[in-house]
């Protein structure tokens, strides 16, 4: 969304909405999400606090890339942030503690 509409992502996600924040980190490992913090704990072998630490440094990784998309500060394709991402993300489960051979390659 930031790269195709950057002022949706603005509005939505950066506090330029009356209604405020959309979504909270400390909603990471509540209830809603388990099946999802259950099933990459299972995949990756780490425990459920690696898990959503995982997740969450995920998610703080992406906003700052699509922040900084929207706010012009940074240009590139879906395929370069998405590469960036998914190196970052690596970076983080493996910094967790994953087992690098249960990690999947993503396509590659």
């Amino acid at each position: 969304m930031a790269l195709k509409e950057p002022n949706l992502f603005k509005f939505l996600y950066l506090g330029e909405s009356p209604m405020g924040k959309p979504y909270s980190l400390k909603d990471v490992g509540r209830a809603k999400n388990k099946a999802m913090i259950n099933m990459i704990a299972h995949q990756t072998g780490l425990n459920e606090e690696q898990t959503i630490r995982f997740v969450r440094n995920t998610i703080i990784y992406s906003h700052g890339i699509a922040t900084m998309l929207a706010t012009g500060v940074l240009k590139g394709t879906e395929k370069e942030m998405m590469e960036m991402i998914n190196k970052a993300a690596d970076a983080f489960i493996l910094n967790e503690g994953a087992d690098p051979k249960k990690i999947g390659k993503k396509g590659k």
